[in-house]
């Protein structure tokens, strides 16, 4: 992979200076909006890197957006869905930027948005989860991966997938955290093909578009252990949270005597579909390997870091091997060969940045198998 595109500045205009880059969305002709967590906005550039236009700004209002990372995903007609989870609400914005309306991401009969993806070819899909509560058993329970149309209306289901582990009951009905037990995922290819699992074991199931499982892709690898360090240093961060929260001292003693670690790391994080029909699978940082402001920043509540790797996977599910990315690199977005991302460099400052995927893929290795 080589970059083709850096957008940003430590000292040119301010529309290309960039707080906190979290979320890319690219459209049919070209165009990379961007969401600025840190300005609360949105900014469009031209395929050159040119900036355009900015849209919407800080707040709770019309034409506003809330605190944190947006989720950019582009419907039919390039017409933008963003979604606003700090206004519990998704917005319908023109690609010249016009705010069309906005409707509610308030829980529904039991059931909330846990993610969002699309093809690039106009198809948005949503996950639902349960709403989160000790309710959940030892056993697994499912979430549902739906067609959405841009107005909120669900359309076909394409998919059940195990749920989170991370909040359950044990078999005696007592409270359970279970860190780094793996968390489901999906992507929806531009194919309009969609992948799903969860990192507790290497296997990953791959659906057509009218949601028939087409196959299982796995693969066996030995797991990263989690160490004694490993579980001293969450079990220090969850401390850490509940004491800023003000819970009480007996609270927390609870809730500490109900952590729970696997012995592994989750066996991959988040799925991406890729050129060429791909299937690529990021792998999980251990703690030990994080930089001293990734330990810094961690927290309990977010998900795992990912590694700078990725397995990659042809379409029929047979393994590839293992690509890596540039260092200060983060990848969000992979389309038309191209995957798009946030690079940092050594001062902390963030660009937009766009890698070329060069190439056909290689033969198959014999560690990759599919059902």
């Amino acid at each position: 992979m080589s970059e083709v595109l850096r957008i940003g500045s430590t000292a040119g205009p301010p529309k290309t200076m960039f707080g906190r880059i979290k979320g890319i969305a690219v459209l049919s002709d070209g165009r990379i909006v961007v969401n600025d967590a840190m300005a609360q906005e949105l900014r469009v550039f031209y395929p050159s890197g040119e900036y355009q236009m900015t849209i919407g700004g800080p707040g709770a209002g019309p034409g506003e957006f809330g605190p944190g990372g947006l989720t950019l995903l582009v419907g039919a007609g390039d017409t933008l869905l963003v979604i606003d989870l700090s206004n519990l609400r998704a917005n319908r914005i023109a690609p010249d930027g016009t705010w069309l309306d906005s409707w509610s991401l308030a829980p529904s009969e039991g059931w909330l948005f846990r993610d969002w993806d699309d093809s690039g070819t106009g198809r948005i899909a949503s996950h639902m989860a349960r709403v989160p509560g000790m309710e959940r058993s030892a056993g697994d329970t499912f979430d549902v991966v739906v067609v959405r149309n841009l107005d909120g209306t669900p359309g076909d289901t394409l998919a059940w997938i195990a749920a989170s582990r991370l909040r359950r009951r044990s078999t005696g009905g007592q409270p359970e955290f279970h860190f780094y037990s793996g968390e489901p995922d999906m992507d929806l290819c531009s194919d309009k093909s969609l992948v799903a699992g969860r990192g507790d074991v290497y296997r990953i199931y791959w659906y057509e578009p009218s949601g028939t499982l087409e196959r299982v892709v796995t693969l066996e690898r030995p797991g990263e252990p989690i160490t004694a360090d490993d579980r001293a240093f969450i079990e220090r961060r969850f401390d850490e949270t509940l004491r800023k929260a003000r819970i009480s001292v007996e609270r927390i003693n609870s809730m500490k005597d109900a952590i729970r670690f696997t012995d592994y790391y989750p066996a991959f994080g988040q799925l991406e579909c890729g050129p060429h029909g791909t299937l690529w699978a990021w792998r999980i940082k251990p703690l030990g390997s994080l930089g001293a402001k990734a330990r810094e920043e961690f927290s309990v509540t977010a998900s795992p870091e990912f590694a700078p790797e990725f397995d990659v996977f042809d379409r029929q599910g047979r393994y590839l091997g293992i690509v890596s990315l540039p260092d200060g690199f983060w990848g969000s977005l992979m389309r038309r060969g191209h995957l798009y991302g946030r690079w940092t460099d050594s001062l902390g400052v963030e660009y937009v940045s766009v890698l070329e995927i060069r190439g056909e893929p290689p033969a198959p290795m014999d560690q990759g198998f599919f059902d």
